[in-house]
């Protein structure tokens, strides 16, 4: 009982209510090697657009987040912009990608975060390479 009092300010705090979930989680991206860089192809339809970006990894002072006032507009045959981020070899590497859908007011109607996690690897010419990607 005493718990249920504790919860209602932490949510009131950080603005979450019961009766808004957030962003949806989708599905995962798809990481792939361009030209020994990395390459993620985000399932998003037609008007999808990135409200933010972050990539973490367990060095807390390589992550990155940014956020995007307009947002960007994402293809699902195009690799996401992430800004020249340098991934490296031996490391894993999460990625989360914030969408939205806009009406013709301009009101978000639909948002979703679009994820990736993977650990790269080098080939014997020091390329990099995916060597798994887990869900």
């Amino acid at each position: 009982m005493k718990y249920r009092f504790l919860l209602a300010p932490a949510m009131l705090l950080t603005g979450c209510t019961l009766g808004d979930p957030g962003p949806k989680i989708s599905p995962m991206a798809e990481i792939k090697v361009v030209n020994n860089n990395i390459c993620l192809l985000a399932p998003v339809a037609d008007g999808e657009s990135m409200s933010a970006l972050e990539i973490r990894t367990v060095e807390p002072e390589k992550n990155l987040r940014k956020h995007f006032t307009p947002p960007i507009f994402l293809s699902s045959t195009a690799c996401t912009p992430l800004f020249g981020y340098r991934f490296q070899a031996g490391h894993n590497y999460g990625v989360f990608v914030n969408t939205e859908r806009r009406n013709a007011q301009g009101k978000v109607v639909d948002a979703r975060i679009i994820r990736a996690s993977f650990r790269l690897g080098q080939d014997k010419n020091s390329k990099l390479q995916v060597i798994t990607s887990t869900e």
